[in-house]
Parts: structure tokens; sequence; C-alpha cells
């Protein structure tokens, strides 16, 4: 039997299938009350996106057979933001959803008396809050996937003879300033600050600081063993965490292991037991961004500001990747920028992180000030690991730094900021899915990349 051949379809004939599929989806609104059959009952505005299906949309009362009843807003099918829903469990929410989920501020009756009033985040207790349970104690502070964040607020007994009213801004964890700056000093350990320094004792030997030159004899090499000793200075109440006790001058060791530990956690290479370990020291940083934020911004102290660049920077990309949502990037980007001039208050090594955020920021000015830091940082061969540093950050920023170079922000951010594209950009993101929408390199970074793998070959 003969095979048939498929025909193929008419160019006419296709042009009017599209024109008529058009037509079919031409969106319609209205309002109108709807019994089905198994006796629920909806009252309220629908919508009819052109498959002949009409959706609850708008304002909108519904009853089900089974008990539940909820009057308040609808999109597309779902209950999507203000309404109250009182379920057949006889439980209550009042507050906002997102996409048939509780979502933002809201407020959950169980029928057993227990409440809670705070944020959630798709259908779960995550964000400030407070819990009462049945007997009437309560807990106020952080909650995340429905469980209270120990030491990021405090538990009020029902035996208390007065108890406030709730107010979910009215506290502040006793333990955040602590946890900032046992982020920097896990960052930055003695030994490695010791190291980058040595750029600045090589200088005060050469009189490059006069001020300081006085100190310069108390610096010796150990090149046998590949440590360096450093005798200093401290006294009590110094504010310096590598100060002694009464006064007495304390010797510190750089030996090589710690600086190679230290240069992994910069590369991202930690092994898992290390990451374990991360996540138990700072797995609560990671959940507090709005907190710890506020505590980083009233401070005075750069270093905090630094602080919480790291923490939502690169030590959450090393412990939960690099998604990040709109709130924290615009936190992030809003540090960077009140950060932009605190470089020079900082050490060579601190502000190799500080310039690495700057140049991911989606302002063209501070980004470009940024890479211009990095890269003369990365030339100078005075101190070899602090140029190892300003490299290996280049290595991960500098083509997000050409792009918001170019744009003046991140294309491939629109959709997460919900921000509409420039035909300049659609243009772009579209050779990007093709693998052609690589922008031209700097020359001074070519040039720079060039020597870094000459080096690497001697």
């Amino acid at each position: 039997m003969a095979s048939r051949r498929a025909k193929k379809p008419n160019k006419q004939n296709k042009n009017e299938e599209d024109s008529v599929e058009e037509v079919k989806k031409e969106i319609r609104t209205g309002s109108s009350s709807f019994l089905f059959k198994d006796g629920s009952e909806y009252i309220g505005g629908w919508v009819d996106n052109g498959d002949g299906r009409r959706l609850k949309h708008g304002k909108g009362i519904l009853k089900t057979s089974k008990g539940l009843h909820y009057d308040g807003d609808w999109h597309s099918g779902q209950k999507h933001g203000i309404g109250k829903c009182k379920y057949p469990t006889g439980n209550i929410y009042e507050g906002r959803y997102a996409e048939g989920h509780f979502e933002g501020e809201g407020k959950m009756v169980w029928r057993n008396g227990t409440l809670y009033q705070g944020e959630w985040k798709r259908g779960k207790m995550s964000g400030r809050g407070e819990f009462i349970d049945e007997k009437g104690n309560r807990f106020r502070g952080v909650f995340r996937n429905n469980k209270f964040i120990s030491n990021t607020g405090f538990f009020i007994s029902c035996k208390d003879s007065t108890v406030p009213d709730f107010e979910v801004q009215s506290f502040l964890p006793r333990t955040l300033p602590k946890l900032v700056r046992q982020v920097i000093l896990m960052w930055f350990p003695k030994a490695v600050c010791l190291r980058a320094q040595m750029k600045e004792v090589q200088e005060k030997k050469d009189g490059g600081r006069k001020e300081k030159a006085d100190k310069k004899d108390k610096y010796t090499t150990k090149k046998s063993k590949g440590e360096f000793k450093e005798p200093m200075e401290a006294k009590r109440g110094g504010g310096d965490e590598n100060a002694g006790e009464g006064g007495e001058t304390q010797e510190i060791l750089i030996d090589d292991k710690a600086i190679e530990e230290t240069e992994k956690l910069y590369s991202g290479l930690i092994s898992e037991e290390k990451k374990k370990d991360l996540i138990r020291n700072f797995g609560i940083a990671l959940e507090l961004p709005d907190e710890i934020w506020r505590v980083c911004k009233d401070s005075k102290n750069p270093e905090y500001g630094l602080s919480f660049l790291l923490i939502f920077g690169p030590l959450r990309t090393l412990l939960k990747g690099k998604s990040v949502d709109k709130h924290l990037r615009m936190l992030l980007d809003s540090m960077a920028k009140m950060m932009a001039t605190a470089g020079d208050e900082l050490t060579a090594l601190k502000s190799v992180f500080l310039y690495a955020a700057m140049a991911t920021t989606e302002d063209k000015d501070i980004s470009d000030k940024g890479m211009g830091k990095l890269e003369a940082m990365a030339e100078d061969d005075h101190n070899s690991f602090l140029q190892r540093a300003a490299n290996r950050v280049l290595d991960k920023v500098e083509d997000q730094a050409d792009i918001i170079s170019h744009f003046g922000r991140d294309p491939r951010l629109n959709k997460e900021m919900q921000r509409e594209e420039t035909p300049e950009e659609s243009k772009w993101l579209e050779d990007v899915a093709l693998g052609k929408g690589a922008l031209k390199k700097k020359d001074r970074r070519r040039k720079r990349k060039k020597g870094v793998n000459a080096q690497k070959k001697r």
C-alpha cells in the first residue's frame, strides 16, 4: 500500500487560523452569581481569558458545601489580595493572600484559641510575628517555616501579671550585633589580616609611612618555616581583637595553613564539614536580612556594613546558592551605595570585598568605581596575597560589571525585579539565549588577565 505524503499547510489557511485564535483570546470580565452542582455558591467578579472558562476575579464571596467561607479579592481563580476566610475546621484567617497562599501580613486564629499575627510566606509563618498558644504563652520574634527561631525575640509566660500589646517592630534581637561582628572575625582571621598587611610593613621599611616608621623594626620574617611573626602592643579594652590582657605584648604567628584555608573559603572550595560549621554558626543570620540591615545601617562602624554585604553576598552564595529575591537585592544595593565612600576606612583586604559588592551594584557610577579600585589592586604586585584576592573577586564580578557599565543595570534581573525591558535589552537577552550576547571587554581588563596568566606560567 502506497504511503500517503503529508500535505504542506497552506500559508493562507495558517494565517486565517491565527486570526481566529486571536479572536478567541479576547478577554472578557463581568459579575454574576454561580451555583455549583455540589451546592457551593460564588457571588462576585469573573474573567474569561479567551478560552471560554470563567474564573473568579476581583471582589467575590465563595461558600462551599463543605463549610468554607471566603470573602475577599481574587485573581484568575485564586485568592489574591486581602480577604477573610473561615475554614471547615473552624480556623479563621484574615489578611493578605498571593496566588492562593497566605502571604504578607495576616492573622490566623485556630479553633483551640491559638493565635498567630505577623508575616507569612507561601502559606507558612515566616518573618516577624507573635504566636500565642492555647495556654496564653507568647513567643515574639522571627519565625521561619512555621518554627520560632530562638535568640531572635523572647518568650512571655502566661503567668506574667501584665503583657503589653504586640507590635511587630517592638523588638531587636540582642544577639545580632555580636553575630555581625563574628562574621567579620570569621571572614578575616587574624593571621590572614596580618599577611595582607605585609605590604604596609614593606612601605614602612621603605619610608612610605613616616608617621609609623618607628614601629618598622617590630616585624620579623621566618623564611625557614614560612611564617611571619608580629609582636603587637595592645592594652585591655582597646577594642582590638588582637589585643592581649593587661597591656602585655602579644605575639601572633601567621602560618601558611591558615592562609590556605582562608583562600579556599574565598574561592568557595570548602568541605562539607566546613559548610555545616558555617550553617551552624551563621545560618540564622541568613534568615534575618531586615533585622541585620537595620543593625548595620544604624552602626557608625563601616565594618558592620561590610559584614552585611558579606553575609548576604559571598557567604549566602556558599551556603544557599546565587538566587536572591527582589527585596534582598534592593537591601544589598542600598548598603553598597551607603558604603561607597568607606573604602579608605577599611584595611586593604576588607576593602577588596567592599569594592566587589560595589562592582555589582546597579548604579553605573558606583559599579565603575568599584571595578576601578579592584583593577588597581589586582595590578599592584607589592603584596601577592592581596593581588590574588583582588583577581579572584574580579573573575567573579567583571562580567556583571561590564553589563551594568553598558546598560546601567543588569537586564538579566528584569523579571526578578519586576521591571520592563528596553528594546536594546530585549535584543541582548535574545542573543544571550542563543549564546551570542557577550559584551566587549575593556582593554585594561584584558591586559590584567594577560598579566595574571603570565604570572601563573612563571
